[in-house]
């Protein structure tokens, strides 16, 4: 979803920080980037970013209202 392949890693191995908390990668931090992630892919367009997450629409919208992203 993000892109980010094997080969990316291994170039950019400080990739998976962004998403670091203390020292640990939260669910929750790495489900909000995800989704920020998915959400920027498709220019925002909801159809295409649930068709790429492989998530019912109801499901994306009570995430990002969670989430507090929007």
């Amino acid at each position: 979803m993000t892109g980010w392949t094997a080969d990316v890693l291994r170039t950019y191995p400080n990739l998976l920080d962004r998403l670091a908390t203390e020292n640990r990668v939260g669910f929750r931090r790495a489900e909000e980037n995800v989704i920020r992630a998915a959400l920027a892919l498709a220019h925002e367009n909801m159809t295409a970013t649930v068709r790429n997450l492989g998530i019912g629409q109801a499901i994306l919208y009570r995430k990002i209202k969670a989430l507090g992203l929007r």
